[in-house]
C-alpha cells in the first residue's frame, strides 16, 4: 500500500516537473530512489544529475503532503546538502533546478522524444 502510494506521488511529481524530457535534460542516470517518511508525511525521490555547476551530483525532491508544497535539496558526492529551496509550488520547481544546477530542464521547441 505505502509503496504503491509513494510511486503514485513520485510519478505525479515527475510529470509536473517535465517527465522524461526533464530527466533527459538534467542527465539523469541510474534508478530513481524513492522514499516515504511516515513521521513527516513526506514522499521523496533522489535523482542523479550530470553536468551541474559546483559540486551538485544529485537532488532530493520532497513532496510535503500536509502543506501540498515541495522542497528540493541539492546534494554533493558525500550526500551533504549544498543548497535547498523550501515551500515550492509545482510550477516553481523547474526554475529552482535551473538556478541551482545551471542545467536546462526543457528540450528546445520542435524536438520530440
Amino acid at each position: 500500500m505505502i509503496l504503491t502510494e509513494t510511486k503514485e506521488y513520485i510519478n505525479t511529481m515527475l510529470t509536473q516537473i517535465g517527465g522524461n524530457s526533464f530527466l533527459l535534460m538534467v542527465g539523469h542516470v541510474g534508478p530513481i530512489i524513492i522514499n516515504y517518511n511516515s513521521k513527516n508525511a513526506e514522499y521523496s525521490a533522489i535523482i542523479k544529475v550530470r553536468g551541474a555547476i559546483s559540486s551538485i551530483v544529485s537532488m532530493r525532491m520532497i513532496y510535503c503532503r500536509g502543506k501540498d508544497l515541495y522542497r528540493i535539496e541539492y546534494l554533493n558526492v558525500v550526500g551533504d546538502i549544498v543548497s535547498s529551496d523550501d515551500d515550492l509550488f509545482f510550477d516553481d520547481m523547474e526554475s529552482s533546478v535551473r538556478r541551482n544546477t545551471g542545467l536546462e530542464t526543457r528540450l528546445p521547441s520542435g524536438i520530440l522524444i
